[in-house]
């Protein structure tokens, strides 16, 4: 029976999902007749926390364009693309938030699109978009980059991304360069 009560149906989606009744949530949420952003975000939100990322990204793209996705959609579809190793889509969602729906890609966005670059060995178009952010790279950037370069072992790019972490002082970065070998490359200690 279709639900046209949408306050009352996304209460009940939030209580659903926040109880882990995923199956009951996707039942009432297809019944919802328009569902609106609070529903779409709430079961897109609950497929990417419960590790259910291709049905994340299956619903992002059944999204109507009648409802505008906002930057929580789209963190939530970059986080999932990442986990998925899907960077083709990641690269496309990316794309599509300025160009398609007006939302300008934040720290968050970004940090995304670094670890799933990162993560899928694209290590100089990470470093890249570290470098080119419409903000100053904090160290977490940084450490993404330098542990995918451990990873794959691009001591190069490694050295690069070790030498703009050392002026954050944080503790990770030593593990990673100790566990890397780039010190030798770097000159720190």
């Amino acid at each position: 029976m279709p639900c046209r009560d949408l306050v009352s149906s996304n209460a009940m989606l939030s209580a659903y999902t926040r109880h882990g009744h995923l199956d009951d949530a996707k039942i009432l949420f297809d019944s919802i007749v328009g569902p609106n952003l609070v529903a779409w975000n709430t079961m897109l939100s609950t497929y990417a926390q419960q590790g259910h990322l291709r049905e994340a990204r299956e619903l992002f793209d059944a999204m109507p364009v009648s409802v505008a996705p906002e930057e929580a959609c789209f963190a939530l579809v970059l986080t999932s693309c990442s986990r998925e190793g899907k960077l083709y889509n990641g690269r496309c969602c990316f794309t599509s938030m300025r160009y398609d729906f007006g939302v300008s890609p934040s720290r968050p966005h970004y940090c995304c699109m670094i670890d799933l670059l990162a993560r899928s060995g694209h290590l100089e178009d990470c470093e890249k978009l570290i470098l080119t952010m419409p903000f100053e790279p904090q160290a977490l950037e940084w450490i993404a980059l330098l542990s995918a370069c451990s990873s794959h072992g691009d001591n190069e790019s490694g050295a690069r991304a070790a030498k703009s972490l050392t002026r954050f002082q944080h503790g990770a970065a030593y593990v990673l360069l100790a566990n890397a070998n780039i010190p030798k490359l770097t000159g720190i200690k």
